[in-house]
């Protein structure tokens, strides 16, 4: 069984994303912001509002190299933390927003953390509580999310 995710990282100053099947990277396309030079470091609210304007065109890029339509994704991961808050923010929204445009959340969807050598998948659904929560009971320190629903 093939499996194709699609990550995003915003944690910075760079909005990147990337296309990966099984094993295979399919696309990576990173755009860097020029904004923080004159500073002599990164601005926070200047790499949000960066990341806003990127993050369309880098993903779109990302799924065009990789010959992949967005509603043939598998899974969507985001980068969560460390990082400066409204950058991640900015990921973070729009790997949900994109997960649910095609369907890929719902009640019947699936959370799944993946860091480090452990990988846990939890069904949401009958048992009384979140994905995140009998993740979090799991005490891994997992940095990226996965949201998919298959």
């Amino acid at each position: 069984m093939e499996i194709t995710i699609l990550g995003i990282e915003s944690s910075c100053d760079d909005t990147s994303a990337a296309v990966i099947r099984n094993t295979t990277l399919l696309s990576n396309v990173i755009a860097s912001q020029a904004v923080h030079v004159k500073y002599g470091g990164v601005i926070p609210e200047l790499a949000s509002r960066a990341h806003q304007q990127n993050i369309i065109p880098v993903v779109d890029t990302a799924l065009k190299e990789a010959g992949v339509k967005a509603d043939k994704i598998d899974a969507i991961a985001f980068t969560r933390g460390p990082g400066l808050l409204g950058s991640l923010m900015v990921g973070t929204s729009f790997a949900k927003g994109l997960a649910i445009a095609n369907n890929r959340l719902g009640i019947h969807g699936n959370i799944a953390a993946f860091g480090g050598t452990c990988t846990v998948t939890h069904n949401h659904y009958g048992t009384g509580t979140t994905s995140q929560q009998r993740h979090d009971q799991h005490n891994c320190n997992h940095q990226q999310k996965v949201l998919f629903h298959k």
